[in-house]
């Protein structure tokens, strides 16, 4: 996953790949930095993404860092993330009900917006430049530009992308929504 959004969103570019999994390049790249033994890192999670942030802290120690996990209940760690307390990483999880990786783009890297960590005018620019723009076909190179700038700054590791699975009575007709909603006015008994 090379984006925030899935690829059933507007906006997704199908060519932008993530940095490959390769533990010898991110040693030979700490050694680079000046870290040769590492150092020490907490990824901060909520409870309910333990094990998944658990699988993290595995894979960088296995490349010299010494990660730990801190686990936070999750109404606490809403609000850390809201007043951006959770340095000096956090494993976190996006859902975007508009369909526009244009929204999920803007929520997780305009300066300013409430979830963004991350400042680059030139992302600024570009994400706004797609938001206020109607033309479809000039959006969609606006976000290509936009997913390039993410590979090269890599202001975020993505890691995966999650799907919800739903188990429903077979009395009950309902079908679960890509938006992740749970709509129960659309939900009735099979007569």
């Amino acid at each position: 996953m090379a984006l925030p959004c899935p690829p059933t969103h507007f906006g997704y570019d199908p060519e932008a790949k993530s940095h490959p999994y390769d533990p010898a390049e991110a040693r030979r790249l700490l050694i680079e930095a000046g870290y040769p033994d590492g150092f020490d890192f907490t990824l901060h999670t909520p409870s309910v993404r333990k094990e998944i942030a658990e699988a993290v802290v595995g894979y960088l120690r296995k490349v010299g860092i010494r990660a730990s996990v801190r686990v936070h209940e999750f109404g606490t760690f809403m609000t850390k993330w809201y007043s951006h307390d959770l340095s000096p990483a956090f494993l976190a999880r996006f859902g975007e009900i508009s369909y526009d990786g244009g929204a999920a783009l803007f929520r997780t890297f305009r300066s300013g917006s409430l979830f963004c960590v991350f400042r680059n005018p030139g992302f600024d620019s570009l994400i706004d430049e797609g938001r206020f723009t109607t033309d479809r076909q000039k959006r969609v190179k606006i976000y290509s530009e936009v997913a390039k700038l993410i590979k090269e700054e890599v202001p975020f590791a993505f890691s995966y992308q999650s799907f919800s699975l739903y188990g429903v009575n077979e009395r009950v007709n309902w079908e679960g929504r890509p938006d992740e909603q749970i709509h129960v006015f659309d939900m009735f008994f099979k007569k």
